[in-house]
């Protein structure tokens, strides 16, 4: 079995061809996952990324030209986005469990690579959140939005800190 995380804030590894190689732990024959093959949840997770997308791009396309619907449709964009990476991170959970069960002798670089992973997702999450009441605020100038220090903690300044975490734990550094 292959366990693939494609980890959605950092860069996968790369071979020199340009296409994803998956990242195998030790001992994974013995792993399986029933509910989604992992090709069914990359799947899955690609057209959420590409609709939430979608739905937030159209909602900015609104407020650019004036429309204040558009607003909700961007805060509903957020939204189905937060409900994608909800579920990423029943996923990770339920390999991190599989993985950690199979295991004979437990395997510290790959318990600790999840340990990063739900680091990571915490600060998305609180970033995602920030985002959502920016949105959910009515008008464009209220004061989630007018403040520079929110916007520089909680936006600016997680997703720094996001991207210097997997510095030293990037998965490719994995043999």
């Amino acid at each position: 079995a292959v366990i693939m995380l494609e980890v959605r804030t950092g860069f996968p590894k790369m071979n020199p061809y340009g296409r994803h190689r998956a990242v195998r732990p030790p001992h994974t024959a013995k792993i399986t996952i029933r509910f989604f093959s992992p090709k069914v949840v990359r799947y899955i997770f690609l057209a959420g990324d590409i609709f939430s997308f979608w739905i937030q791009a159209s909602g900015a396309g609104l407020l650019a030209s004036g429309n204040s619907a558009g607003s909700s449709v961007v805060l509903t964009g957020l939204v189905v986005s937060l409900a994608v990476f909800v579920f990423f991170t029943f996923v990770a959970i339920y390999i991190h469990r599989q993985v950690a069960l199979s295991y004979e002798s437990k395997d510290s670089k790959w318990m600790r690579l999840f340990w990063v992973l739900y680091v990571n997702m915490v600060l998305l999450v609180i970033r995602s959140a920030y985002r959502v009441a920016e949105y959910s605020m009515p008008g464009l100038h209220n004061a989630i939005s007018l403040n520079e220090g929110m916007f520089y903690g909680l936006d600016i300044f997680l997703m720094m800190l996001i991207f210097i975490i997997w510095v030293p734990f990037h998965p490719g550094f994995f043999k």
